[in-house]
């Protein structure tokens, strides 16, 4: 069973608290007592399946269906412990969807979300076609109230959403229903106690033809970013990165590839207004990584969209897209995934030219980045198994089946953390 120390923190601050001091009449400040944890590795949540936005329409012609009968959905490892609709685990997971038909066929896959109390995602739509439904899950063993903050390209939504996640629960938030009519958004969510685990199903139509669906995970937030590109999309509307600063920042834009900088789109330096989204065009290359350096704190994420072929009857062409957060140059943590099931390859970055190092489950993976500082390589691992690295490098796995589906598993830290309790003694 997944716990949190919530409860034994709040006792011991409880404690404490009044030990030290109690409340005074007339409205005196209480008194507060903060507690660290002992170091522990946050539990994390693959939000379960995908759903069809607007409900499963049944017209008796299986190629016309909003569903569909081919789905294969894995998560591994296997023994994760069920939250809700979801599957929570105190390590590192990940989840795979195939939907071959029906409005949302697509490839779907995402490392589980770790618990947070502050992060960014961004990813999603919530134009006409579109759907962002946004799954908080709670692991823990107390409730957890979570507040929503919606950034679009006009800037921030008045407000916040306000969201109590019952123990070992989820629950869903469509973004359409806060700011409907919205090509790309973001969101800023931050919560009490070992904070939630979220993820963004982000599902469009061009038309009534499918153009995929995916999971959109957090984002890192920091000066020196690089953002995975997983694939050449297509010519139509091409690969973009979308970003926003909380407080506004000044960036430069370059990418790389296995073959080197490639020339940008347009202008590299960035004015970017506080809370604003800014969504931009990706070279149209090789898969590589888009670097980013800005003067003070910003979250990206790219999304590629390839071609594929319709379905009976809906025109000549359906797509696929894969949505992938920034990472941190400079990180070294150790950071993992879970290798899924398929056609795997490693997309990897580092800003010196070298050897990293992948550990298998006592193997050794080295990967040899060239001085451009970017390649993909394919993965000859099992499925099932952990991949993890410390190196200074940002990396991406890249999944792909027939008939031209797409989608990334991205590395989360495991390393061990302590989370600090603040309780305050009321009247």
């Amino acid at each position: 069973m997944i716990r949190t120390l919530a409860i034994v923190a709040a006792l011991l601050g409880l404690a404490a608290a009044i030990a030290l001091d109690a409340p005074t009449p007339g409205g005196a400040p209480a008194a507060t007592a903060t507690f660290a944890s002992d170091p522990r590795t946050l539990p994390a949540v693959c939000p379960g399946t995908q759903t069809i936005p607007v409900g499963d329409i049944q017209s008796g012609d299986a190629e016309l269906d909003s569903g569909s009968d081919e789905v294969d959905f894995t998560v591994l490892p296997e023994g994760g412990e069920v939250i809700d609709g979801g599957t929570a685990f105190e390590g590192v997971g990940m989840s795979l969807e195939r939907i071959g038909s029906g409005d949302i066929a697509g490839l779907a896959g995402m490392t589980c979300a770790p618990t947070s109390r502050d992060q960014w995602l961004v990813g999603g739509s919530t134009e006409l076609g579109a759907s962002a439904r946004l799954v908080l899950s709670n692991p823990a063993d107390t409730s957890v109230r979570a507040e929503v903050a919606l950034h679009t390209p006009v800037g921030a939504v008045d407000g916040v959403t306000s969201v109590v996640i019952g123990p070992g629960a989820q629950r869903i938030v469509l973004l359409e229903a806060i700011e409907p009519e919205m090509p790309a958004v973001a969101v800023h969510i931050t919560a009490g106690g070992l904070g939630v685990s979220v993820a963004i199903q982000d599902s469009r139509l061009d038309g009534f033809t499918p153009a995929g669906s995916d999971w959109v995970t957090a984002s890192a937030v920091g000066e020196a970013l690089a953002v995975p590109v997983p694939a050449e999309s297509d010519g139509g509307r091409g690969a973009t990165v979308t970003l926003i600063a909380p407080d506004g920042a000044q960036v430069d834009l370059s990418m790389v590839t296995d073959q080197g900088e490639v020339t940008w789109i347009g202008e590299s330096a960035l004015t970017l207004e506080p809370g604003v989204l800014t969504e931009i065009p990706v070279p149209q290359a090789a898969p590589g990584t888009v670097l980013i350096d800005a003067s003070a704190p910003v979250a990206a994420a790219s999304r590629v969209r390839i071609e594929r072929d319709a379905p009976a009857g809906q025109g000549t062409q359906a797509y696929d897209f894969a949505w992938t957060g920034s990472q941190a140059r400079a990180d070294a943590r150790e950071r993992a995934v879970v290798v899924p099931p398929g056609e795997v390859s490693l997309l990897v970055h580092a800003d010196a030219a070298g050897a990293v190092d992948f550990d298998a489950v006592g193997e050794t993976l080295t990967v040899t980045v060239p001085a451009s500082g970017s390649v993909i390589v394919p993965v000859d691992v099992a499925a099932g198994v952990r991949l993890s690295s410390t190196t200074e490098a940002s990396w991406t796995l890249v999944v792909t089946d027939d008939p031209g589906f797409l989608t990334t598993i991205e590395p989360v830290s495991v390393e061990m953390s302590s989370v600090e309790t603040t309780v305050i003694v009321g009247g």
